[in-house]
């Protein structure tokens, strides 16, 4: 599968999780209704008895609900997907759109960045007028190294 190809199967498996993640929250609330309503009808004395049955009910629902192999499978294989595309993406050294656009890779070359450092113990207005005051400032640079992320 090449780098383009793991980006669309990446947007499918993001939508997928999505879509997934919104049924599931649907189905709590779903299930959050049901309860209330059985806990609603409960009028008697033994109300407290029936409450912790009616709640025991609906733990192994919840659970359930938690539990999504399928979701969790497609989570692990987007992670792994995204490693490879951000490692293919640097070697590339250029951003890589899915065939469908949804999603890319974005690259970020390299960069060097220069920093100056002073002794602070000495006046920086001093080295006008005493040029060997020049030698306590050193230069270095630092290289940021290239980044790719997926949006």
């Amino acid at each position: 599968m090449n780098t383009v190809e793991k980006l669309d199967r990446y947007a499918e498996l993001e939508t997928e999780v999505a879509n997934n993640l919104q049924a599931t929250n649907e189905k709590r609330q779903m299930l959050d209704a049901e309860k209330e309503k059985l806990l609603a009808s409960i009028l008697t004395p033994e109300q407290l008895v029936q409450m912790s049955e009616i709640k025991a009910e609906f733990v192994d629902k919840y659970e359930s609900l938690n539990n999504n192999d399928d979701l969790k499978a497609k989570q692990s294989e987007m992670s792994a997907l995204e490693k490879e595309i951000q490692a293919e993406t640097i070697v590339k050294g250029e951003t890589i759109k899915a065939e469908n656009h949804k999603v890319m890779c974005v690259f970020t070359p390299a960069k060097a960045k220069s920093e100056v450092i002073v002794d602070t113990g000495m006046l920086k207005g001093l080295t006008l007028t005493i040029p060997k005051l020049k030698e306590c400032w050193h230069e270095e640079v630092k290289t940021m190294p290239a980044k790719a992320y997926i949006r």
